[in-house]
């Protein structure tokens, strides 16, 4: 009854603790910092290795997440976009007045386009390839040959009849590049095929340099030493002295919003009735807890000699087979005997007390390393002569170091 009674207590703490542990991570929630393009992550999909390349450069890179933040050290600064889909309409302004140097977004969407990158139209995804840049940009074509393909855009230069929407739309102002082209085919006579790209450079609101990029891995670990990658990426990403790289949260409030927390979804009896079952658990800790008083001497019945107890141990040492588990023992207890004999320290590696043995004992110093630091035995008979051994090669030291000191006591007469 006592063991069951303990059981049950055992296993009540054990549920105490993780109805603790639950209620804490969803009261404080931690935001994941190993995503895609996360500038910590060092794995495939992480963008850590073009941070640090950035940071050995000299440019300063701020890691954020809130978009408040992100606006108020924006100016003068390079701002690369990640997840530039999830932002609503007054952040996309807030961060086009920030007065950014640059700004870099990673596949954006059409609206997101239409606030910071005016006359840009997206054009559906294709399959990844590595293209050559076709264009005028400096940085693309110092780049060279890079990723391309992903989300392809384009360049709205006039009105097409054909498509409604183009009435509303703004067209791209005339020092808008397309680059890393889609391979067009022919279409209808007399119609002129849409020029679609991977990376478009723009000009955006208040004159800030607008770089549209339709290949998010272009930036990735894992693919960013691939062809012309690094080059684009550290050309777009090093043009200023400082990157913000403003990796978006999809918890962040919008202006004028306010999540509800896992508190205000609470009934307002919880916390009272939380506080007074501590209370109660305390008084139960308090009332049922094991009183500690003095130590009590207590008669055993039997006394157990040592030597049993060795032989016991051996005895399961055996029965389980446990020959690895058994030289091991002999050795590290010889090995600290050898050691001590020879004032040998701590830091004393196995080789390095070998070779200390085999000076002082005259063993060659292969039979000693064989003996301390050899194969373990593939029998019993092997281990018993494994222990005659460690036994000989003490005796030898005893012998030895005699032998030295009477030369030491007749040297200094």
């Amino acid at each position: 009854m006592k063991r069951v009674a303990s059981a049950r207590g055992a296993a009540l703490g054990v549920l105490v603790v993780l109805v603790a542990a639950i209620l804490l991570a969803l009261l404080n929630p931690t935001q994941d910092n190993g995503g895609s393009l996360d500038p910590t992550n060092p794995g495939p999909a992480g963008s850590r290795a073009v941070v640090q390349v950035l940071r050995a450069q000299g440019v300063t890179v701020d890691a954020l997440t809130d978009s408040r933040q992100v606006a108020e050290n924006a100016r003068g600064a390079t701002v690369l976009v990640n997840g530039a889909e999830i932002l609503v309409d007054s952040q996309l302004a807030r961060l086009a007045r920030a007065g950014a140097s640059r700004i870099v977004l990673i596949s954006p969407t059409q609206p997101t386009l239409d606030v910071l990158a005016p006359g840009v139209r997206g054009r559906g995804g294709v399959d990844d390839r590595t293209a050559r840049p076709d264009c005028a940009d400096p940085d693309a074509g110092a780049a060279g040959e890079a990723a391309a393909g992903g989300e392809l855009y384009s360049l709205l230069r006039a009105r097409d009849p054909q498509d409604p929407d183009d009435d509303a739309a703004p067209l791209a102002p005339a020092s808008a590049v397309l680059c890393y082209p889609e391979p067009t085919e022919g279409g209808p006579t007399g119609v002129t095929p849409v020029r679609e790209g991977s990376m478009v450079r723009t000009t955006g609101p208040g004159g800030v340099d607008v770089v549209v990029l339709g290949r998010w891995d272009l930036l990735a670990n894992d693919t960013v030493d691939d062809d012309g990658n690094a080059a684009l990426a550290l050309r777009l990403l090093g043009g200023t002295d400082r990157l913000v790289w403003y990796t978006v949260d999809p918890l962040e409030p919008a202006p004028g919003e306010r999540h509800e927390t896992f508190n205000d979804l609470l009934p307002a009896w919880v916390p009272w009735v939380g506080a007074w079952l501590l209370v109660v658990l305390l008084a139960a800790m308090l009332w049922r807890g094991r009183r500690l008083g003095p130590l009590v001497g207590e008669p055993l019945p039997v006394v157990v000699r040592a030597a049993e107890t060795q032989e016991g141990r051996a005895r399961l040492y055996r029965q389980a087979r446990a020959r690895d588990r058994a030289a091991e023992g002999l050795r590290a207890a010889s090995a600290r005997r050898l050691a001590r004999r020879l004032s040998a320290g701590p830091q004393t590696s196995g080789r390095e007390l070998a070779l200390l043995v085999a000076e002082r004992s005259g063993r060659h110093v292969s039979d000693v390393e064989r003996i301390l630091l050899g194969d373990d035995p593939a029998s019993d008979v092997e281990l018993v002569r494994l222990a005659d051994q460690l036994d000989r090669l003490e005796r030898a030291l005893a012998r030895g170091s005699a032998g030295h000191e009477r030369t030491n006591e007749r040297t200094s007469g």
